[in-house]
């Protein structure tokens, strides 16, 4: 019993020693089209273009398209960025709504859908 406590704690521990947080920050001029379709039903058409800036010296350009859809108090969002770093590696990534309530909407999660580079790992993820 003994030994399966001590693997937990030093599975645990060296787990969070061993995570990091990324400062990601992004910059960028948007343009967006809306359709108000009726009270309370809106679709918007999403677009930008700028630049991204990380604290590990990670940095490029970005450009993403995609829709936005409200309809009552659900919302769906799907935008692909594609982002271009100094060094010409890049990645295309997807973000979107996945609870659907319009008080989270701001809430988007994200995924890594191809890369080159040190992007390849990220894929899927």
């Amino acid at each position: 019993m003994r030994l399966i406590t001590l693997s937990f704690l030093i599975t645990l521990i060296s787990t969070l020693v061993s995570s990091a947080i990324i400062k990601w920050e992004a910059f960028a001029i948007s343009q967006s089209k809306t359709y108000n379709l009726s009270d309370n039903r809106m679709y918007s058409s999403y677009s930008n273009e700028g630049i991204f800036l990380t604290d590990m010296g990670v940095r490029g350009e970005v450009e993403c398209q995609g829709i936005v859809e409200i309809s009552g108090k659900k919302s769906v969002s799907n935008v692909m960025c594609k982002y271009i770093e100094e060094n010409g590696d890049y990645n295309y990534t997807q973000f979107y709504n996945e609870r659907g309530d319009i008080q989270e909407f701001g809430v988007q999660k994200f995924q890594f859908v191809y890369g080159t580079g040190r992007w390849e790992k990220l894929v899927g993820l």
